[in-house]
């Protein structure tokens, strides 16, 4: 992708109807969000874009990868995620009634950025923990060391201070 001017929409000269667009979203498009828990991965994502006379509706089909770390064992590991999302785009104060649902541009606005949406939207699709389906496709060494790690910790001895709090735990 490189250029992020392929996700700015110039809709002053679009007539009323459907338009569609298509866009493909790579490591370069996450890269611009200095803070980006997603640091790489590849989407497709395609848009209907109906140009009202008031208004726009707007809705996206995103497909595609996130491409990250197993939380548990750090190996690489391949996220599918896909979702669609609709958006209302109105003009108006922007203070005034913007949902999550609704963006709300200034008058006189004559281009669409469609960045930080889709970056939201994709961001949405990335899961609390992300670790392999199965223990078994992680790296077993590291597996290993975190079950040996596990048991150590188990076995240290109670303070005795904290020893007294333990009866109260079954209660």
């Amino acid at each position: 992708m490189g250029n992020n001017q392929s996700l700015i929409i110039p809709f002053v000269g679009l007539k009323e109807g459907l338009h569609q667009y298509s866009f493909e979203l790579d490591a370069s498009f996450f890269s611009q969000f200095e803070f980006s828990i997603i640091k790489d991965g590849l989407f497709q994502v395609k848009l209907d874009f109906l140009k009202k006379s008031n208004l726009f509706e707007l809705k996206f089909d995103i497909n595609g990868e996130i491409y990250t770390s197993c939380d548990r064992c750090l190996l690489s590991i391949v996220l599918p995620a896909s979702s669609e999302e609709e958006l209302i785009v109105k003009f108006g104060e922007t203070q005034f009634q913007e949902t999550d649902e609704i963006l709300v541009i200034p008058h006189g606005e004559y281009e669409l950025d469609l960045n930080e949406i889709l970056y939201e939207f994709i961001n949405l699709l990335m899961p609390i923990k992300v670790k392999h389906s199965k223990i078994e496709d992680c790296d077993q060494e590291v597996i290993k060391k975190l079950k040996k790690l596990s048991k150590k910790d188990e076995n240290q001895e109670v303070d005795p201070r904290w020893a007294v709090l333990s009866k109260f735990k079954d209660k």
